[in-house]
C-alpha cells in the first residue's frame, strides 16, 4: 500500500480501471479513477454501446449512498 510511506497524498487510480473494479479503487481510498480503454476499447463500437459503458462506469463510481441517475 502506498498509502504507508504518503499518508498526506491523493491517489487517483488509471490504467486497468474497469466499471467492474473502479469502487474497489475507491474503497481502497482512491479519491478518483480514470476509465479509458475499458470504455473506448474497439473504434467501431456503436454509440449506443458507448453509452451503455458509460453509464456502467458511472454507476459503479457513484458513491454508494447517492446512486448515479440511469
Amino acid at each position: 500500500s502506498l498509502r504507508v510511506p504518503f499518508p498526506n497524498l491523493s491517489f487517483v487510480a488509471v490504467g486497468g480501471v474497469t466499471a467492474a473494479n473502479a469502487r474497489d479503487y475507491l474503497r481502497a481510498g482512491c479519491i478518483a479513477v480514470g476509465i479509458g480503454g475499458a470504455l473506448f476499447s474497439d473504434p467501431t463500437m456503436p454509440h449506443d454501446r458507448i453509452t451503455a459503458h458509460v453509464r456502467a462506469a458511472l454507476a459503479a463510481c457513484a458513491p454508494e449512498s447517492h446512486p448515479c441517475p440511469t
